[in-house]
């Protein structure tokens, strides 16, 4: 997957602080498990880092970068649990070079879940890659919040 969208720096950003925080011991670190429990979770994301009113545009800025996240009013139900769609793009020099919609709901804590994503890479207008696509569920692929 191709890693120069703002919005998928911020989640490896994330990622990477999260793995940051990992204290190493002599124990085994125990595999990442999550529990999805459908009646957990809720397509109402308010959280007030991540909040993703369906018709929000989020767009961000950078050089020659600019990536576009739509929250849509469509669904997209993964491992049982009904997600937000959001339609993120992203262009370097004013080509397209991403679109994927990315899957998210908020648990009863208020953690935003990232669910997976349907991504095409572009190259001249044309899609080169879905490479990056994955699903909650689908191939061992684990959501994370």
């Amino acid at each position: 997957m191709r890693q120069n969208t703002l919005s998928s720096a911020i989640v490896g950003s994330v990622l990477v602080l999260m793995t940051g925080c990992t204290s190493f011991s002599s124990q085994e670190q125990k595999a990442y498990t999550p529990h999805i429990n459908p009646n957990d979770f809720t397509t109402t994301i308010d959280n007030g880092y991540f909040p993703m009113e369906p018709g929000t545009t989020f767009v961000y800025q950078g050089g020659a970068q600019r990536d576009q996240m739509a929250v849509t009013h469509s669904t997209m139900k993964v491992m049982g649990v009904e997600c937000v769609v959001v339609d993120d793009r992203a262009w370097e020099d004013g080509k397209l070079v991403e679109k994927t919609y990315d899957w998210f709901a908020q648990d009863k804590k208020g953690n935003v879940w990232y669910f997976g994503e349907d991504t095409k890479e572009y190259e001249n207008g044309e899609v080169v890659s879905t490479k990056g696509s994955w699903e909650g569920g689908v191939d061992g692929a684990k959501p994370a919040s």
